[in-house]
């Protein structure tokens, strides 16, 4: 069995190869196929807190969906500016964005793609509407075989809506 010191010097020594692999994929051709990875990029250069990464994955994401008329690729990138922007303070931006989200969702009947709406619900500390989406997350989660993400958007943002109110 392995230490935790062991385990987070593994850990760590992952970072630059990962970090490496994120900027590549930043900097690809748009035309290419790699673009299939722009989500995974987006939600791994949020694991590494790293927001210039988050933000360039995404926002080619969306050059890329917007410039090829690919949908889900459009949809699933914006929702992770939306996040992004929630991340960063900027509400009204981020709520802007997850009404385009869910207009493409509603109009090409992609599943609901709520993680940036539960983050900004959360952040205006919403307890109606934040139950509202969580169920309609969980409806989803568990229509699609995805009871694992439902369960850590629910950590995410039960845990985000109930911070300390700055002093």
């Amino acid at each position: 069995m392995a230490s935790s010191s062991g385990s987070q010097k593994g850990n760590a020594a992952s970072v630059a190869p990962l970090t490496r692999a994120l900027r590549a994929l930043t900097q690809a051709d748009d035309g290419g196929e790699d673009h299939r990875w722009l989500w995974l990029g987006c939600r791994l250069a949020q694991e590494l807190w790293d927001e210039e990464l988050w933000l360039a994955l995404a926002t080619r994401g969306e050059r890329i969906g917007r410039k090829t008329g690919r949908l889900s690729l459009l949809a699933t990138s914006v929702n992770h500016l939306a996040a992004f922007h929630v991340h960063s303070g900027a509400l009204a931006t981020a709520a802007v964005l997850i009404d385009e989200v869910d207009a493409i969702a509603q109009a090409t009947g992609l599943p609901p793609l709520k993680y940036a709406a539960c983050k900004l619900i959360a952040a205006r500390s919403d307890q109606v509407q934040m139950e509202a989406v969580l169920k309609l997350v969980q409806e989803n989660a568990v229509v699609r075989g995805e009871g694992s993400a439902f369960w850590s958007v629910l950590v995410s943002c039960r845990a985000h809506a109930q911070r300390p109110e700055p002093v």
